[in-house]
C-alpha cells in the first residue's frame, strides 16, 4: 500500500521562516493503493545550496488530524547547516493531513531545500 512521493515543501531558496499549507497526503492524486487514514510515513528533507554566516535550519513536521488548525508536532529535522545534505525519518501513525514549517537563523542565511513525504 504505497503512495507517490508528495511534496510538502517544493525545493526552493528560502531566507525566512515559513510553512506550507496543510496537505492531504491521501488525496486521490497521491494514491497508488488504498490505506487507512493513520499510517506510517517516511519524510525526506533535501538541502541543496547553503549560504550566510553561521546558517542553521530547523524543519518541523506537523500532523493535522482534523485537517484544520489542530497541529501536533510529529517529527523534526534540526541543526541543518550543511549544503547537499539529505535526511529522512519514519513516523508511525502519521495523520492524513500534514504540514511543515521551518526556522532559518544566521546572518543573511539562505537555504535551498525541499521536503517530501511517502506513505507506506
Amino acid at each position: 500500500m504505497y503512495f507517490r512521493l508528495i511534496e510538502l515543501a517544493p525545493s526552493a531558496s528560502r531566507t525566512a521562516n515559513g510553512n506550507n499549507g496543510v496537505i492531504d497526503t491521501m488525496a486521490e492524486e497521491h494514491k497508488w493503493h488504498e490505506s487507512s487514514d493513520m499510517g506510517s510515513v517516511r519524510v525526506y528533507a533535501t538541502v541543496g545550496a547553503v549560504s550566510g554566516t553561521t546558517p542553521n535550519l530547523n524543519i518541523n513536521v506537523w500532523g493535522v488530524p482534523g485537517g484544520v488548525a489542530d497541529f501536533h508536532l510529529i517529527g523534526q529535522f534540526t541543526g541543518i547547516d550543511t549544503a547537499f545534505a539529505s535526511e529522512s525519518l519514519v513516523i508511525v501513525s502519521a495523520s492524513r493531513y500534514m504540514r511543515v514549517s521551518w526556522v532559518i537563523t544566521g546572518g543573511s542565511a539562505d537555504f535551498t531545500f525541499g521536503v517530501g513525504v511517502e506513505r507506506f
